[in-house]
């Protein structure tokens, strides 16, 4: 069950509506003005959130996001979108024990055409040469 999870079940509800902003939402932990009073979501932190499976494809919606830490769940797979927005300097997934290694190495998008990360951590289960640290 996902532990921290304030303001994502009421997505489109009534309740939603009485929100200010997704900043309040649980794991935003960016948010950037983004014109005419709207805010963008550009970081997620759900560390240690009992997130299980994949995170939703839906989440490459958010084109401005910069940083993704998904440390410490019980992830089997990262959406390969991820590896696509421009903005996304910074994506933390150690300590995901289920997480299929091929999710991140160097045949995929995560690593592929060149792709640079200011930050990208993983358990490193075998050789990721795009990783800026293993734990």
């Amino acid at each position: 069950r996902w532990v921290f999870n304030y303001g994502w079940s009421s997505i489109g509800s009534r309740e939603r509506s009485s929100m200010d902003s997704p900043c309040e939402m649980a794991g935003i932990s960016i948010c950037r003005n983004s014109g005419e009073g709207k805010k963008t979501v550009a970081g997620l932190d759900l560390d240690s959130n009992n997130l299980q499976g994949s995170l939703p494809d839906d989440m490459c919606l958010l084109t401005s996001l910069e940083r993704v830490s998904v440390a410490n769940n019980n992830l089997e797979y990262l959406p390969s979108c991820l590896a696509s927005l421009s903005t996304l300097d910074v994506l933390k997934v150690e300590g995901n024990p289920n997480l299929l290694e091929s999710a991140i190495n160097e045949d995929s998008l995560f690593c592929a055409n060149g792709r640079s990360w200011d930050i990208l951590t993983t358990d490193c289960h075998e050789a990721c040469d795009c990783c800026t640290s293993c734990s």
